[in-house]
């Protein structure tokens, strides 16, 4: 159980959180202090405002408070140029929050704004565990060594959180209810109904 706990979740665009750990993080909401962290709107994000809103609808039903949520602006095809910027502030967030578990993009991913902030996030959050959340279609390779198992309450919440976001009306990942598909499987494989799964950087156990 994670009760009592400060953990912040990074997306390098804001909906990767709604699609790697967004039920998880529903389910730990009423226990522990949640932090939601966007660094940048994606390419095909046409209309930003239409993103923000998806956002605010996505930390509403989490429960944040205006001092949960950050957003950066960074230019999502652009994070090795801001590489030091990025990675002052994560130092600042660490600094503010001193979060206890940290859950980031995983290290197979091979999408270049997630590995940047996957790389910058393990050098600063020393002192947290570390997770990182799982995206098929931008994983060579992922083994899930943690599993959260959720309630179909919670990968409800999940759906309608993606959904929500205009640019996913089209996107490959979300025909065919893959996102509950995948978390079949996942729990399938504890004997659960649904979970959702996570790579293991680091784990502090007090």
């Amino acid at each position: 159980m994670i009760i009592n706990k400060k953990i912040l979740a990074l997306a390098p665009h804001f909906d990767d959180i709604e699609l790697g750990c967004f039920a998880t993080l529903h389910k730990l909401s009423s226990d522990n202090e949640i932090y939601y962290v966007g660094f940048s709107y994606s390419t095909y994000a046409k209309n930003k405002k239409l993103i923000d809103e998806s956002v605010t609808r996505s930390v509403n039903m989490l429960s944040l408070t205006p001092e949960h949520l950050q957003k950066f602006n960074y230019d999502p095809r652009d994070f090795d140029r801001s590489r030091n910027d990025i990675l002052q502030n994560l130092y600042d967030l660490n600094k503010k929050i001193r979060p206890d578990l940290v859950i980031i993009p995983a290290s197979s991913d091979i999408h270049q704004a997630h590995q940047v902030l996957h790389k910058e996030a393990v050098r600063i959050f020393k002192k947290a565990s570390l997770w990182g959340y799982e995206m098929p279609w931008n994983n060579y390779t992922f083994i899930p060594h943690i599993f959260v198992p959720i309630s179909p309450i919670s990968l409800k919440q999940k759906l309608k959180a993606t959904s929500s976001f205009p640019s996913h009306g089209k996107s490959s990942f979300m025909e065919n209810g893959i996102l509950k598909d995948l978390a079949s499987l996942r729990g399938k494989q504890i004997g659960r109904q649904y979970a959702e799964s996570f790579e293991l950087i680091r784990q502090i156990i007090e």
